[in-house]
């Protein structure tokens, strides 16, 4: 048994010691950060875009009250009955885009790398070999792009829908000036 523990008794060769390519990694490290800087990059566009539409929902909004008012002005009790239900319906549709474009603009906490973590990084993990490093915070950026992507489906999600209702109400305008000079 001791034998077996220690070997057959024949001198082995030693074990050559494999190291490690300094450069390991390094491809599918930058393409990680490459698509953390993009995923980044795209929440920016969608809160760019959730920001349009809650301003320009806004800006049809006061056009609508400037219709409504002058529609209710000359011919109040003809154009009353046939564009009031359309008023109503477009300024639902354009205070539900603003609503939409307003809570997928809303701040949307990423999860990101622990302050604790980062200082375990300068501490414990400071000896590091550089492959370790890299897979670590490629692991790291990994779990913040995860984060990231399921955000912005959420966002993408809101915004569609809201641009579908500030469409609706385009449509439902334009049916009342229809309606108003028709």
């Amino acid at each position: 048994m001791l034998r077996w523990l220690r070997g057959s008794g024949r001198s082995a060769e030693p074990t050559p010691i494999v190291k490690l390519d300094p450069a390991q990694g390094t491809v599918y490290a930058t393409f990680i950060e490459r698509e953390l800087e993009a995923e980044t990059e795209r929440r920016g566009r969608l809160d760019t875009r959730a920001a349009w539409i809650v301003t320009s929902s806004g800006t049809l909004i006061a056009l609508l009250a400037a219709i409504g008012t002058l529609a209710a002005g000359a011919q109040r009790q003809v154009l009353a009955r046939t564009t009031g239900p359309l008023l109503i319906a477009a300024a639902v549709a354009f205070i539900a885009a603003v609503a939409g474009g307003i809570a997928a603009n809303a701040a949307t906490r990423v999860q990101v790398v622990s302050i604790g973590t980062l200082r375990r990084l300068l501490g414990d993990r400071w000896d590091d070999d550089e492959v370790d490093a890299r897979n670590s915070v490629s692991m790291m950026r990994v779990t913040t792009i995860a984060h990231l992507r399921r955000m912005n489906v959420r966002k993408r999600r809101m915004l569609t829908a809201a641009m579908w209702l500030q469409l609706a109400g385009a449509l439902l305008l334009a049916a009342v000036v229809v309606v108003a000079l028709g």
